[in-house]
């Protein structure tokens, strides 16, 4: 995650808007297998207030040592940009924002706070919901119910089973 972090600090350096700003999170999977005590190489970059393809472009007018390679993606719903930092694969993708059978967000969520809680309900499971938030070094877990699942060997989705499985099938 060092790798990341000195990327993102020489984004802001070259004065790259937003880049300064940016919460960099670490979603799913990895934080899940880091709870677990497992290795993974699964590292996805949630980008909270830059868009992906703005992204690219301040990667790529970079030209960072640490970076070797830049390749975007076309997912279906979801666009990625897959970059390989000091040898290892990191996809970056947007926080999701919109999606069906999404509650009513609780009043008392702090500004800014919403984008991570709805991509966290948008989801398969809780437990693939979870978020390490590198800049604070800490987890996040946006459905309240993500940690102690993996605790407890619990498969729940964070919204309706069937919203969940449209959303993220």
């Amino acid at each position: 995650l060092q790798a990341i972090r000195t990327v993102f600090a020489a984004l802001a350096q070259k004065e790259e808007p937003k880049a300064s700003s940016t919460v960099i999170r670490v979603a799913g999977g990895w934080v899940r297998d880091k709870i677990l005590g497992l290795e993974s190489k699964d590292i996805d970059i949630a980008l909270d207030n830059i868009h992906i393809d703005d992204f690219v472009a301040a990667v790529r007018r970079l030209k960072h040592p640490l970076v070797e390679n830049v390749a975007q993606n076309e997912n279906r719903e979801l666009r990625t940009v897959m970059i390989t930092i000091c040898g290892e694969q990191v996809e970056f993708v947007n926080l999701r924002t919109s999606g069906f059978g999404i509650p009513d967000v609780p009043p008392e969520l702090p500004s800014g706070a919403l984008d991570p809680w709805i991509d966290a309900h948008l989801r398969d499971l809780t437990i693939n919901a979870l978020f390490y938030n590198v800049n604070e070094s800490k987890i996040e877990d946006w459905t309240g119910n993500g940690v102690s699942d993996i605790k407890q060997k619990i498969l729940r989705t964070p919204i309706k089973a069937e919203d969940s499985w449209r959303a993220d099938p």
